[in-house]
């Protein structure tokens, strides 16, 4: 898996949502044939009111998470994201912007009945999003090293720097159960690897800890 793509999996996880890295969508070719039309970076849906710290810190635990504000979700209903992400500045590539690959992806993943999967894309692409009549949001989001405030093409670009400050945050503000945690995702793992080196080497030293985000 790309590297930047593995950031984005870790943040979207640790914000609720369920990953797929990397969909293959097919389109006919003239002849009746197959070929590929486009990789999707990340596909990924959150439930209402998902994420969160488990295990509970208590017994009556109330999962209070709030999602990363940056994200925009609308608590109370489904959100699924279409996802591109780059390691130069957030787009989205001529692919992810086809009609055809949106009715793909929104037919495979029954985001609505098939009948009103043409005005959701139609809305896709002049807003950026859509509200279905299952009560989901699809979103289009781009995931890059710049982000622009309005972005040329209708969506929402978050930088990679945000989504490393927010992981940071979200590990220190929670060390007392993430200190004894060990993880196979690569990125998460590595971020979590590297705050216990720099706590015991300030523990050891007496010098502030590092702050990769300055």
């Amino acid at each position: 898996m790309d590297i930047s793509v593995g950031l984005v999996q870790a943040y979207l996880h640790v914000n609720g949502y369920l990953t797929v890295t990397e969909y293959p969508v097919a389109e006919l070719t003239r002849n009746r044939g197959l070929q590929s039309a486009t990789d999707i970076d990340i596909l990924a849906i959150r439930l209402p009111q998902a994420g969160g710290i488990v295990p509970a810190r208590r017994r009556n635990h109330v999962n209070g998470f709030v999602a990363d504000p940056v994200l925009e979700v609308e608590e109370g209903i489904t959100d699924f994201i279409i996802a591109e992400v780059k390691e130069g500045p957030a787009q989205l590539n001529r692919g992810t912007r086809n009609p055809s690959v949106r009715t793909a992806v929104l037919l495979r993943f029954g985001c609505c009945p098939a009948s009103e999967v043409p005005e959701n894309v139609q809305r896709l692409l002049e807003y950026g999003k859509s509200r279905t009549s299952t009560n989901m949001q699809i979103r289009l989001l781009a995931f890059g090293s710049e982000a622009d405030a309005v972005p040329p093409v209708p969506s929402l670009e978050i930088s990679h720097a945000h989504l490393i400050r927010f992981l940071q945050d979200h590990l220190r503000g929670h060390w007392d159960l993430f200190r004894q945690v060990h993880t196979r995702d690569p990125i998460f793992g590595f971020l979590l690897l590297m705050e216990k080196a720099f706590r015991a080497e300030s523990a050891v030293s007496g010098h502030e800890q590092h702050d990769i985000t300055g």
